[in-house]
């Protein structure tokens, strides 16, 4: 599950997302003060809430984008409509 937010992150940035993340989860597991964690925690937080709600905008514009019927042009023969623009 942290592959898949670490790879939303720049490469120059996820190994402090991996520390994050590992540390996130350890806290889970048994949990301590630590008030520097805590105070970065909502802004990182706030942060991959962002991201995920941009990808996922921009995955329903590539579905949405896909789904659209090409449109057809009318086989319409130069005899029958002479009018060209």
């Amino acid at each position: 599950m942290t592959n898949r937010f670490v790879s939303f992150e720049r490469k120059k940035n996820q190994n402090k997302a991996k520390q994050f993340f590992s540390e996130f989860l350890k806290l889970r597991q048994s949990p301590r003060n630590d008030m520097y964690f805590m105070l970065r925690s909502p802004i990182r937080i706030i942060k991959i809430h962002t991201k995920s709600i941009i990808f996922k905008k921009l995955i329903k514009r590539s579905t949405r984008i896909k789904d659209q019927p090409k449109a057809v042009e009318p086989i319409i023969s130069e005899r029958t409509f002479p009018l060209r623009i």
